[in-house]
């Protein structure tokens, strides 16, 4: 699990400087002293105001006032979102481990989160060491004592099976935040909630999201976002130039012939080789499948997905280099999945989050 807690961000304002002064054999070196931090006395009054998108799509957490993310990460074995607060030297921390088989029940995955494995999550900090270990219901419950310098911590950590993946929650927080910690972490716990929709995706791909046309689309690491502005078109492309268009467009898609006119409309080259229906959370989609031509009148081929959403329609359309295939036909369908997978993920997005940043300040 390659887990690093907040310490490289706490580390810093541990440190000090100074000068190199002669001293006599009578003077005694001064020890270190670390600044008073200022544990608020109740908890309750920080507020849980935003909620936060992991850039894989894979969940979304809420984020208290006073906390920046400070690491986001996912190499498609853990996806992790960290949260710092510096003046309170306070780190919350949640990720999922993506296994290759989960852990069968509570007490397996006791066993799973070992020694050995916690060790690599504390390697940042001076020592660590476990105090407490429960069990309540399905979840382990880990407590911890860790330094970092003259500092010491405490920490807590939970950890439960969900559709074959671990999820965790850890806040480390000063040794005198007792009350904070418990509020954090219960907090962030209920308010951790993953996108099942996507659970049967890899985990490694990232998310597209676009706040203002109320849409996402997960897409493979390998692929780039070229180009993206709220509410308007984004274009992402593939390493084999296949290129990948998402937008709202004004007017809804309402049947197949709706769909087949959409697309004819792209190019007067373009010409419709068929048509798919399909529910996504409830509503009617169409895919189309095209042929079409690049301005160097090359053969491509083309799929699209039209979700029709009140007064407008969301769209993803695919666009490749292979020389005008039906890519709905059965078997260009086994041989492309990738592509039907990614438009699979395609859907509306109704939600007052915000796709997790780490601030450049």
């Amino acid at each position: 699990m390659a887990f690093v807690m907040g310490a490289s961000v706490i580390l810093p304002l541990l440190r000090n400087t100074a000068t190199h002064n002669p001293q006599t054999a009578e003077e005694a070196t001064p020890a270190p002293t670390a600044t008073p931090i200022p544990i608020p006395e109740d908890p309750t009054t920080i507020q849980f105001t935003s909620t936060l998108l992991h850039p894989s799509g894979l969940f979304t957490i809420q984020q208290p006032e006073g906390w920046q993310p400070s690491n986001l990460s996912n190499n498609g074995a853990e996806v992790k979102l960290s949260m710092t607060n510096t003046e309170l030297q306070t780190v919350i921390e949640a990720f999922v481990d993506i296994l290759p088989e989960a852990p069968a029940d509570v007490e397996a995955l006791s066993d799973f989160l070992n020694p050995g494995r916690l060790n690599v999550t504390w390697r940042n900090y001076t020592t660590w060491e476990e105090s407490t270990r429960r069990i309540e219901g399905d979840r382990v419950i880990i407590d911890f004592v860790a330094t970092l310098g003259p500092r010491q911590f405490i920490a807590r950590q939970i950890s439960w099976v969900e559709n074959g993946w671990v999820y965790n929650v850890r806040v480390v927080a000063p040794e005198s935040g007792t009350a904070l910690l418990r509020y954090l972490i219960d907090q962030t716990v209920a308010s951790f909630q993953p996108n099942d929709v996507y659970i049967n995706t890899p985990a490694s791909w990232n998310a597209y999201y676009d706040a203002e046309a109320d849409h996402i689309l997960r897409y493979p690491e390998t692929w780039q976002l070229e180009d993206s502005a709220p509410g308007l078109p984004a274009t992402i492309t593939a390493p084999d130039g296949t290129q990948l268009r998402v937008e709202l467009i004004e007017g809804s898609v309402a049947s197949e012939d709706d769909a087949r006119a959409f697309v004819e409309s792209l190019q007067s080259n373009s010409e419709v080789l068929s048509v798919t229906t399909s529910e996504v959370d409830g509503q009617m989609a169409y895919t189309v499948s095209y042929r079409t031509s690049n301005l160097d009148g090359e053969e491509q081929s083309g799929l699209v997905m039209l979700i029709p959403d009140g007064e407008n329609t969301h769209v993803a359309n695919l666009t490749t280099s292979l020389p005008g295939i039906d890519l709905a036909d059965e078997t260009a369908r086994e041989q492309h999945a990738d592509l039907w997978q990614i438009l699979s993920t395609f859907r509306p997005y109704h939600s007052d989050v915000s796709l997790a940043a780490i601030s450049a300040s």
